[in-house]
């Protein structure tokens, strides 16, 4: 519990301080006045300026916030197009494209350095080289090492077969054979009952209940080159890139499991992550910062890609009408599209404690 609260404060500030520099370094290289860019929240421990930017440290390290003059959705930034407002569109659409620019370039310096230093994977091995923490393999006494030989009548080597073999086993017991120091040791484990997806004929999804022991078979590594890795990164954030765009539809047609998550799903995420070892919480922190760039791009009001689609029809309007929207109806959207924003993020925390506890 306290390893998954621990890496979700740490994943969830990397991902929004580095989206909130993205906004940082663009409105500095258009010359927009930047009061203050800020690591955590609440009294400052710790500040200096810089440029007319304070800069600041504070206690409570979860994210952090840039704050650009003017930047407000407030009634007399709009009306009288102070500060922001007055620069040509085409910085003020960069610097809120930034955030989410960075969030892209995070996963692929994550994804590329992961190939770097722990390597592409080439191979498995029937040699468990992680245990979760009070999980069904570690319940019944499986070690890190062990070579796993056999499950029920199957005996075999090969990790798919193993592990199709356990799934078959949802909160019913079977037996497990291990090779241990050139010991056959053999194990009662009783699988945790977990959801799923499977494809069935015609491309379809169906939701099907498997058996998990909660262990991480030993990988086969290859390291990369640095090109290799660079490519990588690039691959894998554009693939995942992808994905997330043809979620919508892709969910709607079933051809993938509709799968929503909450603060406590992206908390179980990277508690998983990070018990399963550092390099596999990286991995899940780019993709949820992939999933946070694509997300915060959607032209919904409250979000950077509202403003930003706010912006573009008031510009189209203003070149038409010679005057900008009725400020008061923008910033009735932006109201409202925040109460929606935080009224979805209620109902997804709903569904996840709804989720995990039943």
């Amino acid at each position: 519990m306290f390893l998954g609260a621990i890496s979700f404060i740490f994943a969830i500030s990397i991902l929004v301080i580095v989206h909130e520099f993205g906004h940082l370094i663009f409105a500095k290289a258009f010359g927009m006045e930047v009061k203050e860019f800020s690591i955590g929240f609440g009294k400052p421990a710790l500040s200096v300026t810089i440029g007319g930017t304070k800069y600041s440290i504070r206690p409570i390290l979860f994210g952090g916030y840039v704050n650009i003059a003017e930047m407000e959705m407030d009634a007399e930034a709009w009306r009288e197009g102070k500060g922001f407002m007055q620069r040509p569109l085409y910085q003020r659409i960069a610097v809120l494209f930034a955030g989410s620019l960075m969030n892209f370039i995070l996963a692929i310096v994550i994804f590329g350095c992961l190939g770097i230093f722990i390597g592409k994977t080439i191979g498995v091995t029937n040699k468990i080289e992680r245990i979760l923490p009070n999980s069904p393999a570690a319940i019944a006494g499986l070690r890190e090492g062990d070579e796993i030989i056999a499950v029920g009548k199957l005996e075999s080597n090969k990790v798919e077969k193993l592990r199709e073999e356990i799934e078959k086993y949802p909160g019913n017991p079977v037996v497990i054979k291990v090779r241990r120091n050139g010991q056959i040791l053999s194990f009662i484990v009783v699988p945790k009952a977990e959801q799923t997806y499977r494809r069935v004929k015609g491309g379809k999804i169906e939701k099907v209940v498997v058996g998990r022991i909660g262990i991480l078979f030993q990988s086969i590594t290859q390291k990369m080159s640095f090109g290799e890795a660079v490519w990588t990164g690039l691959r894998d954030t554009y693939y995942l890139t992808r994905l997330v765009i043809a979620y919508p539809y892709l969910a709607a047609t079933k051809k993938v499991p509709v799968e929503v998550g909450g603060p406590l799903a992206v908390a179980k995420i990277t508690g998983e992550g990070a018990q399963l070892g550092f390099s596999v919480l990286m991995e899940r922190i780019a993709m949820i910062s992939v999933n946070l760039a694509v997300f915060n791009l959607f032209p919904i009001p409250g979000l950077d890609g509202g403003i930003l689609f706010i912006m573009i029809i008031n510009s189209v309007y203003a070149l038409i009408f010679r005057r900008n929207i009725d400020y008061r109806k923008i910033v009735l959207a932006n109201t409202i599209g925040i109460a929606l924003l935080l009224g979805l993020l209620a109902i997804l925390t709903i569904f996840d404690i709804r989720r995990f506890f039943q």
